[in-house]
């Protein structure tokens, strides 16, 4: 079954479509109901959002040797999956 995903050569796992601003726009018009003006609020803070996901993943995998509280990873991830589900992208969530 063809979901859209391409197989890596070197992954068992498929790798999701990437994600387009007139996707997500579109995606957030349908989902909720919004409006052009709305919709573009939301891509623009969907991405500020993921921004931030990604410095705080970098800065938690960059502790210089030290341990990574599982605690504390398991959080981010959470948090970058609810993101994701938010934003449309259940594959890229998985």
């Amino acid at each position: 079954m063809d979901n859209g995903s391409k197989e890596k050569k070197d992954s068992p796992m498929p790798v999701p479509e990437s994600v387009g601003i007139a996707k997500l726009h579109n995606h957030f018009k349908e989902k909720y109901e919004l409006d052009d003006g709305e919709a573009e609020t939301l891509v623009a803070s969907s991405s500020k959002s993921l921004n931030e996901f990604l410095t705080a993943a970098e800065s938690l995998l960059k502790k210089n040797g030290q341990r990574i509280c599982s605690e504390e990873l398991q959080a981010l991830l959470h948090r970058g999956k609810g993101l994701l589900l938010v934003m449309g992208q259940e594959e890229w969530a998985l």
